[in-house]
């Protein structure tokens, strides 16, 4: 096999990087040379496929594709790259516009936003208004290629893009969707980096200028291992840098976008990108229920992430996620999911119930801390639905029915259905969310308890001391 340091698209990644001088860059430069990447192409894809699967069960063949870059045929599109298990680029012809707009008509109409959105600005002055001071100077800065600054503005929504799409933002687009989000845009200036980052679904960006480089790495035990060590050590003594991880990943692939074409992103794939010029790219998440059961499997890791937060931006990004998570698994449980039959992966979602309930009971009990509430609608409507899902796949409504997670059987004698559902569902409350909730009710007490120490007005417990007196 050919070094891939010797490829030309390392030569050029390298010539990219080289322009930007910062400790991250340098590490990327020393790995890049050290042969830890390898440039991402078609015959990268197949290895990776191999080793860390796909989300479908047939890949299409891509013929003497071995030394360019992932991009299929054209009659794979936005759907074939969403069905992979692998990072894949899609070239102009898949752009959701009927043309790119211009810098100038982009800037202006992002200006406009500020008026009425608080930016996402990285870093941040510490001053919401300051931010978009330095947000607004960035925007008016989108026409010069060489222009360095010192923040980044990530997830400001455009609505002049999401208003003139030509692909449908309708999830009955594509099969087995669960939910598509709207355009943002996300703008680097000259030389900046973003950090590692990953999420639980896939993600589309769009590169308007640039151009960007990537570098991405497979969620393997090992990478999962770093990561974790990273993240829950962050701002303490003896951490992993953030420029160390590059050295310590492993299998990662570099890639030049270019303006036009399309990266998606598959989920729990590490990411970090640098540009080298000032770079404008509009993206999106794509939450498919393919993956639903990884989802619950890795939700772990959002945990983690989000604990590094400030307490208020904490509190409303882990509400946004159970929401989202619970409301993905009411459409699968009912069945609901746009041309996809969803009745087999419910299967798969009990079978891993009882590992995965602890964790989305760690997640409740922080949002809703009160004891009582763990008993009450959403645990009641948990239950229903899955309920209804194991007795709809009863063969006869004679025969006992099984719970799916423990396997304990419910007699049908003869009942109604809507009466059978009722118990099973209560079954699964009480067996399997009440006594997962109190051990994590009492967690959280515990946690609390220590945060805010002994109450200084308590009087000890124990015995009373007696005065004695003297006897006369």
């Amino acid at each position: 096999m050919i070094d891939s340091r010797k490829s030309t698209t390392f030569a050029n990644i390298r010539a990219e990087l080289d322009v930007c001088d910062t400790r991250d860059v340098s590490h990327m430069v020393k790995a890049l040379d050290n042969g830890y990447y390898k440039p991402l192409n078609n015959a990268a894809r197949k290895i990776w496929e191999s080793k860390y699967g796909s989300l479908s069960e047939e890949t299409p063949s891509d013929k003497n594709d071995t030394n360019v870059g992932v991009r299929p045929p054209k009659e794979h599109g936005l759907a074939y790259g969403l069905a992979r298990g692998v990072p894949i680029v899609l070239g102009i012809e898949e752009l959701p516009w009927p043309r790119v707009p211009s810098l100038q008509t982009l800037g202006t109409n992002l200006i406009k936003e500020l008026d009425n959105n608080e930016p996402n600005l990285v870093p941040s002055t510490g001053d919401p208004d300051d931010d978009k001071v330095a947000a607004a100077a960035l925007l008016a800065k989108l026409g010069d290629p060489d222009f360095k600054g010192p923040h980044s503005l990530f997830s400001m929504e455009c609505a002049l893009l999401n208003d003139a799409r030509v692909r449908p933002c309708s999830t009955s687009a594509w099969e087995g969707v669960l939910r598509e989000t709207n355009y943002a845009c996300d703008i680097m200036p000259a030389g900046a980096v973003r950090e590692l980052d990953l999420e639980d679904v896939h993600q589309v960006s769009v590169l308007i200028s640039g151009p960007r480089v990537w570098l991405l790495f497979p969620l393997s035990n090992h990478n999962l291992r770093v990561f974790m060590k990273y993240v829950s050590r962050k701002g303490k003594k003896n951490r992993i840098s953030h420029a160390m991880m590059f050295d310590l990943l492993q299998d990662g692939l570099a890639f030049i976008q270019q303006p036009g074409e399309t990266l998606i992103i598959p989920p729990f794939c590490l990411t970090a990108s640098v540009s080298s010029k000032l770079s404008i790219s509009v993206g999106n998440s794509v939450t498919l229920a393919t993956g639903f059961v990884h989802r619950l499997q890795n939700m772990d890791l959002f945990m983690t992430q989000n604990a590094l937060q400030d307490e208020k931006v904490r509190f409303v990004e882990l509400a946004a996620f159970y929401g989202e998570l619970m409301g993905d698994l009411s459409t699968i449980l009912e069945n609901k999911v746009s041309k996809y039959d969803a009745r087999p992966l419910v299967r798969s979602i009990t079978d891993i119930w009882s590992k995965a309930m602890p964790k989305i009971c760690k997640m409740f009990t922080t949002l809703y801390p009160k004891p009582e509430t763990a008993k009450g609608m959403q645990a009641r409507e948990l239950g229903r639905l899955l309920a209804g899902a194991m007795a709809e796949a009863a063969p006869n409504h004679r025969d006992d029915v099984p719970c799916w997670i423990c396997g304990v059987a419910i007699k049908w004698n003869r009942r109604p259905v809507d009466h059978m559902i009722h118990r099973l569902g209560k079954h699964i409350v009480e067996s399997h969310w009440e006594a997962a909730v109190s051990p994590a009710i009492m967690e959280l007490k515990r946690k609390t308890a220590e945060d805010v120490g002994p109450d200084p007005n308590r009087r000890r417990s124990g015995r009373k001391r007696v005065k004695r007196t003297a006897i006369e």
